[in-house]
């Protein structure tokens, strides 16, 4: 018995040889060539590959420097992670002996969908993640050198926002849906979420509708605690509208004379929600006693909107906002907290979470969606 168990390990042992040992796909790889799943560097995809992956793994996640490992990160998002051996894992699942062929291609998921989302930002949206996939995709960006500069949960959603230098990268995860978004801001573009200071409690928190039987859209003008405010886009393109907020702006300040809007939020640039910020902004923009710290928005590019209205738009409100040349703008991600004196705004949605498959044929859709 114990001989005829020593010859059926030898067989096994053997089989198992063989089965590694040959090749599915032979490639003579170039000193500049990738062969993605070529884990082991032989210059062909084996099963091997698969148990040379699970040892690297073993160690934790890592991060792949310029071309060294790069046959391993076969969804080519720059980590070496649980996901790409589950590709790896499916192309053999998949495979096709007869045709020499599997369903699965190696290499090209690098990202579910990549896309210019607006004012220099680049975002990279991940189909089908988790929250192993979100944790080490953090971990990554702390062993990489990045710093934690906020960090949110709002139910679902996770967000964390990093900085090395000039860079910006905020990586949200939706649970719910399975979705992550890494959004890059590689040239300062942009201020970072405000973190909440420490400030003076000068007056009740107060909100005002600025609107009338004649006035469309929207505007609500939030009084802080400090005395400062928040105001919510602006209503429409009608004459007198910028007055009328001029005018509740002086009566409910501590000072008439030392307006400060800490931020004015603009959902999305239709004229209903920023004609009357325009005209503001024409008349109002070198008025001594007024200060806007910082305007908010999330606009989508101009690449992604199907109707030129929405381009003029967009186009407007920018230059409307850059008549208040000391004023940051600040560009907001989905699952971001941005804190105001006595304040604290979530953002549940923005333009980047409807982009990967979509484009802007109703602008309405790309508003900023906040709590």
């Amino acid at each position: 018995m114990l001989k005829s168990k020593k010859i059926l390990w030898a067989l096994g042992t053997v089989l198992l040889l063989l089965v590694v040992s040959v090749p599915l796909i032979v490639f003579a790889a170039g000193s500049n060539d990738v062969l993605y799943g070529d884990v082991n560097e032989d210059a062909q995809i084996t099963l091997a590959d698969v148990i040379a992956l699970r040892e690297k793994l073993a160690n934790g996640g890592i991060k792949v420097s310029d071309n060294d490992d790069a046959s391993a990160d076969i969804d080519g998002d720059g980590l070496i992670s649980s996901k790409d051996l589950m590709i790896l894992r499916n192309y053999f699942a998949s495979y096709n002996y007869t045709t020499g062929t599997s369903k699965v291609v190696l290499g090209e998921d690098k990202a579910s969908y990549q896309y210019t989302s607006g004012d220099g930002a680049v975002t990279s949206f991940y189909d089908n993640a988790d929250s192993e996939r979100y944790s080490f995709v953090c971990s990554s960006y702390i062993n990489s050198g990045y710093s934690v500069y906020c960090s949110n949960t709002i139910g679902g959603l996770s967000s964390t926002t990093y900085t090395k230098n000039d860079e910006v990268h905020t990586v949200t995860y939706n649970s719910e849906l399975g979705e992550l978004y890494i959004t890059k801001a590689d040239n300062g573009a942009g201020a970072l979420p405000a973190n909440g200071e420490t400030y003076v409690v000068r007056n009740e928190t107060t909100v005002t509708q600025n609107g009338s039987a004649n006035i469309n859209g929207m505007c609500y003008i939030v009084k802080l605690a400090d005395g400062s405010f928040i105001i919510i886009n602006s209503g429409e393109d009608f004459a007198g509208v910028e007055d009328r907020m001029y005018s509740i702006l002086k009566k409910q300040a501590p000072d008439p004379n030392n307006i400060v809007i800490s931020a004015w939020i603009f959902t999305h640039a239709e004229n209903d929600n920023i004609g009357g910020f325009v005209r503001f902004a024409e008349k109002y923009a070198t008025d001594s006693s007024i200060t806007v710290k910082q305007f908010v928005c999330n606009l989508p590019d101009d690449s992604v909107l199907v109707n030129s209205k929405d381009k003029d738009n967009q186009n407007e409100l920018r230059t409307a906002m850059a008549k208040f040349a000391n004023a940051e703008m600040l560009k907001p991600h989905t699952g971001n907290v941005l804190y105001y004196a006595d304040i604290a705004i979530n953002i549940l949605y923005s333009q980047e979470d409807y982009l990967p498959v979509n484009s802007f044929g109703n602008y309405n859709t790309a508003s900023l969606v906040t709590q």
